[in-house]
């Protein structure tokens, strides 16, 4: 597939590494991953 994602998670979160896992063994690329608490959503983005 070639369409880029961006990955929203929290590093430490064990279901977000799944999900980031099943995706790439799915060759899913993830071009931008954001740390959703680093870098919260904007109310504009929700």
């Amino acid at each position: 597939m070639n369409e880029l994602i961006t990955f929203y998670w929290l590093p430490s979160c064990s279901t977000c590494q799944k999900a980031a896992q099943y995706l790439e063994e799915r060759n899913h690329k993830i071009n931008e991953w954001r740390d959703i608490k680093l870098e919260p959503l904007g109310r504009e983005e929700v």
